[in-house]
């Protein structure tokens, strides 16, 4: 009869251990994925209402939130090398010598898109079009035509009293209950957004309760800002030619009288095409038409995480449950 061997026999049994390691420890240090099971489903219920609990909450919240609309328009730049450009690298240290400073022409659409942001373009686009009532529709009452007054929310004017006088010079005067142009203009930064990608495209975005509103504010703020700095720019080219003139009479050089010549003839070329072109600063490629869908919220995505947040949140629970579970077993 042939006999066992003892060695193979009993690697079949059993499994190695590393070298110097207790048998025990190396025991307690594995996971006992049946035991994090059961403790799983011991507190199922626990798991699952926490997960459609949260689901629950978030489904009611977004309830609560209005739908928005985004409206786009895609724009390039349509402004032409400022006057004097290029005679600024040939001829701008001599012409320094005359006082006479010649443009570089760099980043015109940086400045634009400064401008679309600033503070001051927003405060007069907001004025113009009589916004606030629509920005701050809980504070307006359309009925009546006038701001609605919260006697207590603004403890400095209780302090003050109706007749004081302003803080400062040139402090906003407001109706009782209106909100400042300050207030308007970060909540009109909040709706509007401009991105740029690597091939210069311009994507100007107007996210509003309104679809309509969305389109119109959009076309609107491209038409005003192109305005805007066009007549800055007509202005400015009527500035510099009066200016030149008057140096011609005291310029010598021959050389700087034909630059302040050449000058005065790219300023007068550049009056000529803002009179002429109405998209000045940047074209209009694809206009804002009226959005069909909402842009948010998102209401199945909320739903979702809060969803996969309450089932991670549920599991967590019960695993410590769990483990103080077997602390007291063990201390006991």
């Amino acid at each position: 009869m042939e006999q066992q061997n003892p060695t193979r026999s009993g690697a079949n049994r059993m499994q190695p251990m590393p070298d110097g390691y207790p048998p025990q420890a190396y025991a307690d240090d594995e996971i006992d994925l049946l035991e994090l099971w059961r403790a799983i489903m011991k507190r199922k219920w626990l798991v699952a209402g926490l997960a459609i609990g949260l689901a629950v909450l978030a489904a009611g919240y977004s309830l609560m939130l209005p739908n928005k609309f985004k409206a786009d328009v895609i724009l390039v730049s349509a402004q032409a090398p400022s006057p004097g450009s290029s005679l600024a690298a040939q001829y701008g240290g001599l012409a320094s010598l005359a006082g006479i400073s010649l443009p570089s022409g760099d980043s015109d659409t940086k400045e634009a898109l400064s401008v679309l942001r600033s503070r001051q373009f927003l405060s007069d686009f907001i004025r113009q079009h009589n916004l606030k009532p629509v920005l701050f529709a809980d504070n307006w009452d359309a009925q009546k035509q006038q701001w609605i007054e919260d006697n207590g929310s603004d403890l400095r004017e209780l302090l003050r009293g109706p007749a004081s006088k302003p803080d400062y010079e040139g402090m906003e005067e407001l109706a009782a209950g209106e909100p400042s142009m300050l207030k308007a203009v970060q909540i009109f930064r909040e709706a509007m957004s401009v991105s740029q990608d690597k091939d210069g495209i311009i994507t100007l975005s107007i996210e509003w309760l309104n679809p309509v509103q969305s389109r119109d504010w959009a076309n609107q703020l491209v038409y005003e800002l192109n305005e805007r700095l066009r007549q800055e720019s007509i202005s400015r080219s009527q500035r510099t030619i009066a200016y030149l003139e008057n140096q011609i009479a005291q310029i010598d050089l021959l050389e700087l009288r034909q630059i302040t010549f050449k000058l005065i003839e790219e300023n007068v070329k550049n009056m000529t095409l803002a009179n002429t072109r109405q998209d000045y600063a940047f074209k209009v490629i694809d206009p804002a038409v009226v959005p069909e869908l909402k842009s948010s919220p998102n209401r199945k995505l909320m739903v979702a995480v809060a969803l996969v947040l309450g089932l991670m949140l549920g599991l967590f629970i019960a695993l410590v449950m769990n483990w103080r579970e077997n602390f007291a077993k063990a201390e006991g």
